[in-house]
């Protein structure tokens, strides 16, 4: 993925309380009004079926800042208007091997880390909001509308995950040193396999650099080691 630079929105001052509407309300569950298993550490909702108007100019302004991975693997990535980051990934979609559990395995690895189950570790992103739920017709209508593909593409009432992260200013090495770079992957390894997942995919299109210089890895390739 290419360096991008930081856009400019007319609802910068948005706070986490509306963003986690957005992301909800987006997604929301096809045929009832619930997400399994959504936690925030700073806010409380209801969860509902219809957007409001200010939510449905949010949705229109994400920007769409492409697929992580090759062929859409890694699920779909938007901008949000408060400067954060949406990923959806399908947790249906049947992948060729190796990457047969790619995106379930990821959407586990991020729901720990957002629960407190792993240990912090300021090399990997940091993860805002995690829910699982099933694509409505709005996120369903975002996400296809930037993946012509068929492969790529969302179904209605199909089974995904999503999660909130932060943005990422510099994709890649950036200014920072070939030793930082090493140093925050071998730091994410060692983590890794002391918390039971296998760190991997250091890709420069994988992992980038803060406004602050410091190395953190947003798209990791992860398998639970129990599983291997």
């Amino acid at each position: 993925m290419p360096s991008l630079s930081r856009p400019t929105f007319g609802s910068e001052g948005m706070d986490n309380r509306a963003i986690l509407a957005l992301a909800l309300g987006s997604i929301g569950i096809f045929g009832f009004s619930a997400i399994s298993k959504v936690k925030s550490r700073n806010t409380t909702g209801l969860l509902r079926d219809e957007l409001s108007a200010e939510e449905e100019n949010l949705l229109k302004n994400a920007e769409i800042i492409g697929d992580y991975l090759s062929h859409g693997y890694g699920g779909t990535a938007f901008r949000l208007p408060d400067g954060n980051v949406l990923k959806i990934v399908s947790l249906e979609k049947s992948l060729p091997p190796p990457y047969n559990k790619l995106n379930t395995d990821q959407a586990d690895f991020f729901e720990a880390l957002h629960n407190g189950d792993l240990t912090f570790n300021e090399d990997m992103v940091e993860i805002k909001h995690f829910g699982k739920g099933r694509a409505w017709v709005k996120m369903v209508s975002l996400v296809n509308s930037e993946s012509k593909s068929p492969e790529h593409q969302l179904s209605v009432g199909e089974k995904i995950a999503y999660w909130v992260m932060e943005y990422v200013p510099t994709i890649g090495n950036g200014e920072m040193s070939p030793a930082r770079v090493k140093g925050g992957i071998q730091s994410l390894e060692n983590w890794g396999q002391k918390n039971g997942w296998l760190v991997q995919d250091f890709k420069d299109t994988n992992y980038g650099e803060r406004s602050d210089g410091s190395f953190v890895m947003f798209d990791p390739w992860v398998e639970p080691l129990e599983s291997r």
